[in-house]
């Protein structure tokens, strides 16, 4: 064998496995165009493999020298040419960019008109391109609208709708100022937007280097010079559907474009609108209002939060308690998740159904059941996708004309967010905030194995508090009882505390296993263990049913006296 064959086939394996991990990451990040490319060029790449088995020599030595000389010409493109391409430097005074020449301005000229005749005449460079770009089909024309006519009508109404909200961007101030420290002038107004819808929001100083010279369109006059005094300004994102988005580019995309339009204009005016009626200059820039301000300030914006979050990790509210040593953060409530699992909370009980249910079925089983979610597998127990009453709440109007029709496959929503059963439930509880989920299924090795409610993780958090409290005033009190020389405390009713030596029957056996509130009639409140061997420094254990008793262990049980009587002692 040859060593340019074994270089080709060593360099097209390497090349082969990158082109599978592309492929499996596309496929998990539900990029379907760049999952179809990379498994046809995987396939390929397998051909090419398994000519280099069948064909003689020297051609396949010839084939793999190729191969090898082509992977690293591949590999020393992709490391050596990005440090050739040079970074844009900007050099004395930004230059300010003109709406009027912006592409959305450019569509609204219409051919006759004086503005159209002035703008080609001192733009002629423009004119060539924007006829072409003219000739295709508006994206609400009539040859789109078939193509979907829910769907493209509803994106023309939002944007309709955007039009008639053009006269609320801007209007007059309050004389009536309300003074208030800056710092709370923005928490307040992060706050809000926040409130309002917004996904991530940010203020920052305005360079009017990122506002346009004149106007291009919108409620102000064509061509007027743009004076916007404005010292900052509030940038604010709205997350996007991403199933809608990956239908690009067909209609539901457009509809999802207008929507978030809407969403911002409503966040913006109603934001703009209050900062006015508070006393202070305020403009909404919205889709069609000419934006004044353009995209470098949200770069701007969104550098500004990076920078502060690494400089320092407290906010301006929590750094005044941080400097007299209070950690708002270091509480005890806020770590009792993490140590707990999905494991311990999870109810195996599941509402399961085939993608063959016949909706009558299915109806009848949700209204039943105490599960706000129906999961729907295959006979390997691996989830294909979910259902909820908000999947049936549309459909009930006609439930008559369809419960023969419709099947449980055509109605549920494929993208599941799952946990594993070994994972926290302070992570857990991230997940029902951000989904906002009540109900979230539990899986092992790919298999739906139970589920978590928010409901049961609420609960875990209030009994593991509650425990903390009465494990920190019973070692409390059990210090003190210890300087009595006591190990009984007596409580009400015929009930007492007792600290016991473990048996060397328990040792190594987890609670579970040993039952002891069945046998003995005693709950095991706390467990004292040595930290270091030979010297009087003990810490006190919270004990699950999966804690294994060590020898030396100290038990801190309670229940009846009588009970407690028959509990073994060494």
């Amino acid at each position: 064998m040859s060593i340019w064959l074994i270089l080709g086939e060593v360099s097209l394996g390497l090349l082969t496995l990158l082109v599978l991990i592309f492929a499996v990451y596309s496929l998990a990040e539900k990029e379907g165009r760049a999952f179809w490319r990379s498994a046809l060029l995987f396939v390929s790449l397998l051909v090419i493999q398994a000519a280099l088995l069948v064909i003689r020599e020297p051609v396949r030595s010839w084939l793999g020298g190729c191969i090898f000389v082509f992977s690293g010409l591949v590999f020393l493109t992709m490391v050596f040419y990005p440090l050739k391409r040079q970074a844009l430097e900007i050099v004395g005074d930004q230059k300010k960019i003109d709406e009027r020449d912006v592409i959305f301005a450019r569509f609204d000229y219409e051919e006759g008109t004086e503005i159209f005749k002035q703008y080609y005449q001192s733009r002629p460079e423009y004119r060539e391109m924007d006829e072409k770009i003219r000739k295709l089909p508006d994206l609400f024309s009539p040859s789109h609208l078939v193509k979907n006519p829910w769907l493209f009508s509803l994106a023309d109404m939002e944007f309709n709708f955007l039009e008639h909200q053009l006269t609320q961007v801007d209007g007059a101030v309050s004389a009536d100022r309300v003074e208030v420290a800056p710092a709370e002038n923005t928490r307040c107004i992060k706050s809000i937007i926040n409130y309002l819808g917004s996904d991530v929001c940010g203020i920052c100083r305005l360079d009017q280097a990122y506002v346009y010279s004149h106007v291009g369109r919108g409620p102000e006059p064509y061509g007027q010079e743009i004076k916007n005094t404005h010292a900052y300004a509030v940038v604010f994102a709205l997350e996007m559907d991403l199933g809608m988005v990956q239908a690009a580019p067909k209609a539901p995309v457009v509809v999802e474009t207008g929507k978030m339009y809407v969403e911002g204009a409503r966040i913006s005016i109603i934001t703009a609108g209050l900062i006015r009626r508070l006393g202070y200059p305020a403009r909404a820039h919205t889709a069609g209002s000419n934006y004044q301000i353009i995209l470098p300030l949200m770069f701007a914006c969104t550098i500004s939060l990076v920078i502060s979050a690494l400089l320092s990790s407290e906010s301006i509210y929590t750094l005044k308690l941080v400097r007299r040593g209070v950690n708002i953060y270091g509480g005890k409530e806020l770590n009792v998740l993490r140590r707990l699992r999905v494991s311990q909370v999870m109810i195996p009980e599941i509402e399961l159904v085939s993608p063959s249910t016949p909706l009558a079925e299915l109806a009848t089983r949700m209204m039943s059941s105490s599960h706000s979610h129906f999961f729907v597998v295959e006979d390997d127990k691996r989830i294909h996708g979910h259902i909820s009453l908000e999947n049936l709440r549309p459909i009930l109007k006609d439930y008559e004309a369809l419960c023969d029709v419709i099947i449980a496959s055509d109605l549920m929503n494929h993208d599941v967010t799952v946990v594993k059963a070994d994972e926290s439930l302070d992570m857990v509880m991230q997940v029902f905030g951000k989904f906002e989920l009540d109900e979230i299924p539990v899986v092992d090795n790919g298999q739906l194995v139970g589920t978590v409610r928010r409901s049961d993780v609420i609960e875990a958090y209030n009994r593991e508090t509650i425990k903390l409290d009465v494990a920190s005033g019973l070692a409390t009190s059990l210090r003190l009882q210890k300087k009595m020389q006591s190990k009984r405390l007596a409580v009400a009713g015929g009930f007492i505390i007792l600290e016991v030596r473990t048996p060397r029957i328990f040792v190594d056996k987890s609670l579970d296993v040993l039952d002891l509130r069945e046998r003995f009639g005693a709950t095991v409140l706390t467990i004292k263990r040595e930290i270091e061997e030979g010297e009087d420094k003990v810490s006190y254990l919270l004990p699950t049913s999966s804690t294994i008793i060590k020898e030396g262990d100290v038990l801190i049980i309670f229940g009846l006296q009588k009970d407690l009587s028959r509990f073994p002692h060494d």
